[in-house]
């Protein structure tokens, strides 16, 4: 009988472990998480601070005892701390008992995923907190209801400090903003990071840019600029780091960042080791250029394709010198990701898709950009909103390198609808002819997507 191992749970391991168990009842598999819970939902945590989720044990996507039910054995608390890839096996810590162990695989899935980015000011602080697993939750509500937390202050403005912020100002609690340049969110345009600026501070959010914190004292922090503020929480989120230093020493190649690169079928550099979640560099499907995107799609997508290659049983080089899986299935390759993404902030929505803004400027391509405003539905509906995106393209081409767009309704909508195009080779010369479902109430005659192909083909 094949033997699994599956380093790290969450949507990456765990989602792995059940799609093979699905179609494969009898291989065997075994998780090692060195968390406490090894199957939850990490992108729904912060709504459970804001009260849109009302039950914690809504965020539980399987139990341990679930796992155990479907024959996977699930160590918790137990860290890999090092692969032999020679002799295919890992070295494990017992967290609990601090005792060590081996085991064998016949195939390795590491999925490690990332951990917070801590800083040095907050060490040996009382009541700073980071958020990415359900412990973390859980010692943010225990901080807000037992210490009755009025005041919180939020250092740093990526995607999951945001969705905190507004999850903390959706409770009712006074919000303060520390960021230390002047471009918040800096995923998105500073010219839209701007207009999401205004927005929080219309929702009361006291917004300190271009500071950092100096000291923390008890509930008083002092900023680099010369404010003080009494606090009774605070939350930190400046980014994350893949947690894969036990790889280090072993065979299994890092980027400089400390990402795992993996080809298409997500494999990493050894043949029998997969790898895919937070901690995986891959390649953008429409660029030459390799990404990391820490986002679950990609790994529900990847989790998939690897629970078909292990019971395929591995790739394999056909005749052409090209990899296949083993038992000659059909299964679809990642060829690439698009890192489609959206953030809610309130009533204002903000979501992108393809290489990052500061990428644009590096590529060795003739780009255009569209910029463009309307109604996101006919303009004499009383709940039409406007929205607002830009369009990076290849000009001589047509073909879509990156889009952002914002607004108050359909953000996804139009994001998705790029996606799409950009998936299946469509560009922005295409977009005039594309034919979305029309009523007043859901869009316009000529809809926002038409009316950037129309801007294009008028600047072509």
């Amino acid at each position: 009988m094949q033997k699994v191992v599956i380093i790290g749970g969450v949507a990456g391991g765990a989602t792995t472990a059940a799609q093979l168990r699905r179609i494969n009842p009898d291989i065997e598999i075994t998780i090692y998480d060195k968390h406490r819970d090894v199957s939850f939902a990490n992108c729904g945590l912060p709504y459970l601070i804001s009260g849109e989720v009302k039950s914690r044990d809504h965020l539980i996507a399987y139990t341990k005892e679930k796992f155990v039910q479907k024959h996977i054995d699930v160590r918790t608390y137990h860290e890999v701390i090092d692969v032999d890839t020679t002799n295919n096996k890992v070295v494990v810590k017992n967290l609990t008992t601090n005792t060590v162990m081996e085991d064998v695989y016949d195939y390795l899935v590491v999925s490690p995923g990332a951990h917070p980015n801590q800083l040095a000011v907050f060490e040996g602080a009382k009541n700073v907190h980071s958020l990415h697993k359900l412990e973390d939750l859980d010692d943010i509500m225990h901080n807000l209801i037992l210490d009755e937390v009025v005041h919180v202050l939020v250092v740093g403005t990526g995607f999951v400090s945001l969705e905190v912020l507004e999850s903390l100002v959706l409770r009712g609690l006074k919000v303060s903003l520390v960021h230390r340049s002047t471009h918040i969110y800096s995923v998105i345009e500073k010219d839209y990071a701007d207009e999401l600026l205004i927005h929080l501070k219309e929702r009361g959010v006291d917004v300190y840019l271009d500071a950092e914190v100096e000291k923390a004292d008890g509930d008083v922090v002092t900023l680099s600029n010369g404010n003080t503020l009494n606090v009774d929480m605070i939350f930190t989120g400046v980014g994350i780091s893949p947690s894969t230093g036990f790889l280090s020493d072993t065979n299994i190649e890092l980027s400089e960042r400390g990402h795992i690169p993996i080809n298409e079928w997500c494999q990493t550099n050894v043949q029998n080791v997969f790898a895919l979640g937070d901690a995986v560099e891959s390649r953008y499907l429409h660029v030459d250029e390799r990404v990391n995107v820490a986002l679950a799609w990609p790994a529900h997508r990847m989790a998939y394709l690897i629970a078909q290659i292990i019971d395929g049983g591995g790739m394999v080089k056909s005749g052409d010198g090209r990899l296949a899986i083993a038992d000659g299935r059909d299964a679809t390759p990642v060829k690439g990701l698009l890192g489609a993404q959206i953030i809610r902030m309130f009533d204002f929505h903000i979501g992108s898709v393809g290489v990052s803004h500061k990428l644009i400027n590096n590529l060795d391509m003739d780009v255009e950009v569209i910029e463009h405003s309307q109604r996101n539905m006919a303009g004499y509906m009383p709940e039409s909103r406007k929205i607002h995106v830009k369009v990076y393209y290849e000009k001589s081409t047509g073909k879509i390198l990156r889009a952002v767009s914002m607004g108050e309704d359909k953000v996804d909508k139009l994001i998705d609808t790029l996606a799409a195009v950009m998936k299946f080779g469509g560009t922005v010369y295409d977009l005039n002819d594309l034919e979305p479902a029309y009523a007043p109430s859901f869009s316009s005659p000529k809809s926002v997507v038409n009316m950037i192909g129309y801007k294009a083909l008028g600047k072509r």
